[in-house]
């Protein structure tokens, strides 16, 4: 699923994570809090557990893409 504004709708409805008012700063904030939670927990259990590893890893990835 690719990330971007847009599909924050996408990301909120694929893990369930209800949004009390959508495009409303504080409860968009919110709402992505949630999905990084969700994101630190599966990156944990892959043995990816700071934010600083997450960085790392996105990077590759991108470095990836770029590449192909």
């Amino acid at each position: 699923m690719d990330a971007g504004p847009e599909r924050l709708d996408a990301w909120l409805e694929h893990f369930g994570i209800d949004s009390i008012k959508r495009h409303d700063a504080l409860s968009d904030a919110f709402a992505t809090a949630q999905l990084l939670q969700i994101a630190m927990a599966h990156a944990a259990s892959r043995g990816f557990d700071t934010p600083a590893s997450l960085r790392e890893l996105e990077k590759a990835r991108r470095h990836m893409r770029q590449s192909a």
